[in-house]
């Protein structure tokens, strides 16, 4: 109560204490070379006061944004109340099948932005937000927050730099991230179709559903039916970026062009530079999943990094419980996301290893007996067992479990993708039992 009371100040005030303002940076390692500073992401750790505070702010902005359509719900999946990876991949995974299904021509550019987050102007984003019609009260509330903001950079010999926060959002701030969506929305909008005419010209169809762009938010994907459309795409997203502050990154930007079902070689460029091609076996790694037409993964390198974490745990000088805990909240969400939305060939082969391998350390951890039956590991909690699943039946669920996800979601296009998806796979399975 006392704390409603105090953020309720806050905001009427449009005020935040200067110590909230400051805030401490944690490197993340992302890829490539760790030597390189770009390949770190700076993630801002704030106190606990005013993470709470910009949650609350994040979500009434998020609820506004969503309800006056503000934010292209079915391009843009960053930061919003849905699986967005989850959705983009099934979409670019059907776009993909359908085209080399009817020999359709097909063309995917997946673009990246050179510091995206760092590089929000402030006063671009509050004319923005003007510009679309947020409470004067947050407005002030916003500009409030980013006024005098400080960020601390400790380094490894004990040094510290502090800095002041002139330019891009906070990564790690609850508000940062639909604030960057609603900055990054021109961007989008310079490519999606406005018109249905404009639609059947610049978007791939794929079961009826215009699709133009995919974004998670600054992850890009765009798509088109043919060469010269894709690279007026990139020429209007090009000149948007440019007016925005953005900058792409060609060499790590990536493009497919299908035609016939077969991989074409085709030249695209950006900012000046030719956008890297996939070939044949090519893929691109896109929110996580292999895009492209390379051969379905081999789980090996997954299982045996995944099994890497268990072991360190399972050593851990943890009590038994939290050993277990630290494994279901920890390693079995990864390895069961993974296993949902990527391809796998044997499978069944390497999850017998695998959980041969989980067994041994689980009953290890609690001193049974080598002949304990795997019933009692299996079993439920609630049950009285110690919940422990086979990687074979989590890897069927997990499958089961997306097919669901996609059939019923709420967002039109992918739940429409879904059940046409569906009827064609059961017409086709039918027709040929029929025979």
């Amino acid at each position: 109560l006392v704390f409603t009371r105090f953020y309720r100040v806050c905001l009427s005030r449009k005020w935040v204490p200067l110590q909230w303002k400051q805030s401490v940076c944690k490197l993340l390692y992302k890829d490539g070379d760790k030597e390189r500073l770009a390949n770190w992401r700076p993630i801002a750790l704030e106190p606990v006061l005013q993470r709470v505070l910009s949650a609350v702010v994040a979500s009434r902005v998020t609820n506004w944004a969503r309800a006056n359509g503000l934010i292209s719900l079915e391009a843009q999946k960053g930061f919003q109340p849905a699986d967005g990876t989850s959705e983009h991949n099934f979409v670019m995974e059907v776009a993909i099948q359908e085209a080399r299904r009817t020999n359709a021509q097909l063309a995917i550019s997946w673009l990246d932005i050179s510091n995206a987050f760092g590089t929000v102007s402030h006063q671009v984003l509050f004319s923005l937000l003007e510009h679309y019609g947020l409470e004067p009260t947050f407005i002030a509330f916003i500009k409030n927050l980013y006024k005098d903001a400080t960020i601390v950079v400790k380094g490894a010999n004990g040094t510290h730099v502090t800095a002041r926060w002139s330019v891009g959002v906070r990564q790690g701030d609850p508000c940062s991230g639909i604030l960057f969506c609603l900055f990054v929305e021109p961007l989008l909008r310079s490519v999606l179709p406005v018109l249905p005419c404009e639609a059947e010209t610049t978007a791939v169809n794929v079961f009826g559903q215009p699709i133009t762009a995919l974004a998670y938010a600054d992850d890009i994907a765009l798509f088109a039916p043919s060469i010269g459309v894709m690279q007026q795409q990139l020429c209007k997203i090009q000149g948007m970026a440019s007016a925005m502050g953005f900058r792409f990154n060609p060499k790590k930007c990536a493009s497919l062009y299908l035609n016939r079902a077969v991989v074409n070689a085709a030249t695209f460029t950006i900012s000046g530079e030719e956008i890297p091609a996939l070939v044949h076996g090519d893929t691109f790694r896109y929110l996580g999943v292999a895009a492209g037409l390379g051969k379905p993964q081999t789980p090996f390198s997954l299982l045996r990094e995944n099994l890497r974490e268990a072991e360190l745990i399972f050593r851990s000088k943890l009590a038994p419980w939290q050993k277990m805990d630290a494994y279901r909240s920890y390693v079995l969400p990864r390895l069961t996301f993974q296993l949902m939305i990527a391809k796998f060939n044997n499978i069944k082969q390497s999850a017998g290893q695998y959980d041969r391998a989980i067994l041994r350390l689980v009953k290890r951890c609690f001193q049974l007996p080598v002949e304990t039956s795997t019933d009692f590991i299996r079993a439920p909690r609630q049950c009285g067992g110690l919940g422990v699943p086979s990687l074979r039946e989590l890897y069927a669920t997990a499958k089961v479990s997306r097919a669901l996800k996609m059939l019923w979601s709420p967002c039109r296009v992918v739940s429409s993708l879904a059940a046409s998806q569906l009827q064609r796979v059961a017409s086709a399975y039918f027709a040929k039992r029929l025979r």
